[in-house]
């Protein structure tokens, strides 16, 4: 967002001045033909910036990354999302948000639509996939603790705590713990993932991020977790194939699934070590 506004106020910020006017205009026009279509991605491209289709600009980033500065409205907006259809979300912006930013001074306070906005807000929620079967495996692995075998990750421990309609899952790798928990079939939001960490594959954004977390099991020995990096725009999911004496961990992650490809990380076992 703040990039954003340094580029709508011409390179000014605090009244001081960062980048020239010149180089923001030159930055920002169209410099060359970029795809031949009359998309969002068809409208011309500056130095590390798109043109749009109603005459604006943004930053652009992978699956739903959005800086788009509106000069014409005085507005930036900042989207951070996760979705194979980035044109669909890119035009909700041009049927809903641009509509309604009207050429007149600020409405006064309206304090029934804020209410009714605030409720509409605490009412979304991401779908929960997946469906628990019955199970007597998730009283087996409560309070217990796997040791995993060597491997690139240096993950040394994975523990599980089973308490109501939620599961505390702790990680160690590295010698630090990593806890998040997990709800049985609502997202539950109460853990943090370091940068790097959590089995990390290389490209991801390396931050600090909150943790938003389901599970269910899938079959009688089977729990699949599924770990949203809140502050970031991806998501694993971990799934934990228990025996009598171990587990195997299986990775999926959100960027291979769009593709339709697997997850790059191999399968790593883990010995039960706390009977």
């Amino acid at each position: 967002m703040n990039f954003g506004q340094l580029y709508l106020q011409e390179g000014e910020w605090n009244g001081k001045r960062i980048l020239s006017k010149e180089w923001v205009s030159e930055a920002t026009r169209k410099q060359v033909n970029s795809q031949d279509n009359d998309s969002d991605w068809g409208q011309g491209y500056g130095y590390q910036f798109w043109r749009c289709k109603p005459g604006c600009y943004r930053g652009d980033g992978a699956f739903g990354q959005y800086c788009i500065v509106v000069p014409d409205k005085n507005a930036v907006i900042a989207i951070t999302s996760e979705t194979k259809d980035m044109a669909a979300s890119m035009q909700l912006v041009w049927d809903h948000i641009l509509p309604a930013m009207k050429d007149t001074p600020s409405l006064p306070d309206d304090a029934a639509a804020a209410d009714k906005l605030r409720s509409m807000s605490a009412g979304l929620k991401l779908a929960i996939e997946g469906t628990s079967v019955a199970t007597n495996r998730k009283d087996q692995v409560n309070g217990k603790t796997y040791q995993f075998a060597e491997n690139s990750y240096n993950a040394q421990r994975v523990s599980f705590s089973f308490a109501g309609d939620q599961c505390e899952v702790t990680f160690e790798e590295d010698g630090k713990a990593i806890r998040f928990k997990s709800g049985a079939g609502a997202w539950v939001t109460d853990g943090e993932k370091p940068g790097n960490s959590l089995f990390a594959l290389r490209g991801r954004t390396p931050v600090r991020t909150a943790i938003s977390s389901h599970y269910y099991w899938s079959d009688p020995d089977t729990l699949v977790v599924t770990a949203k990096y809140v502050e970031n725009a991806h998501h694993d999911v971990f799934t934990f194939v228990f025996s009598d004496d171990g587990l195997e961990l299986r990775f999926g992650n959100s960027v291979s699934s769009f593709r339709g490809d697997a997850d790059p990380r191999a399968p790593i076992r883990a010995a039960l070590v706390d009977a």
